[in-house]
């Protein structure tokens, strides 16, 4: 099968997209010709795919994503943490990274959105655990790559709130911290 035809790029879309293909590395995806020890399909020819739902890396992610949700409404944002952070861990690069067309197209920016919000809902749990250091530093960092998305604004209103009602003598603190900064030399 040549390389870039219909064929071809249904075959790596069907491996989830989440950046396996990688351009110059070959595009043959598992050697082999047996289906594998679980049963999974296999595509005919050299290049093979597992397939079905139950194998995407995409729909672990969406899985991970609702107990996250679930963990959350229930309380436990601890919980909610730790399966957005596994989710999360599931992209290695851009989604469908090195497949071509107006499909591929549509579904890189659609994953691309579910990957944003997965990380906004994670650091707005991430918030509501203590100590707040570390998720302003993940917010500060996000936003200066995404700095128009809305939530994350909120978020850092969240963050600022909840440090300013924990310590209220923190606006003068750092009011006079900046006076030093700015002024080291004035009487």
């Amino acid at each position: 099968m040549p390389v870039g035809t219909a064929a071809e790029s249904a075959a790596l879309a069907r491996r989830d997209g989440r950046g396996l293909y990688r351009p110059g590395r070959g595009t043959r995806l598992e050697a082999g010709t047996r289906a594998g020890p679980s049963g999974e399909k296999r595509l005919p020819g050299p290049r093979h795919a597992r397939s079905g739902p139950e194998t995407s890396d995409l729909a672990r992610f969406t899985q991970l994503v609702a107990q996250a949700r679930s963990s959350r409404q229930d309380g436990d944002p601890a919980s909610a943490v730790a399966h957005y952070t596994e989710g999360l861990g599931l992209w290695t690069g851009p989604a469908l990274a090195g497949i071509c067309g107006p499909y591929a197209t549509t579904q890189r920016r659609r994953m691309s959105e579910l990957r944003l919000v997965a990380e906004e809902e994670r650091l707005a749990c991430a918030i509501d655990l203590r100590p707040y250091n570390q998720a302003a530093a993940e917010l500060s960092a996000f936003t200066a790559d995404h700095p128009l998305r809305e939530r994350l604004c909120e978020l850092h209103m969240a963050v600022h709130q909840r440090i300013l009602s924990t310590d209220p003598t923190l606006p003068i603190r750092l009011a006079r911290c900046w006076s030093v900064i700015c002024a080291p030399n004035s009487p």
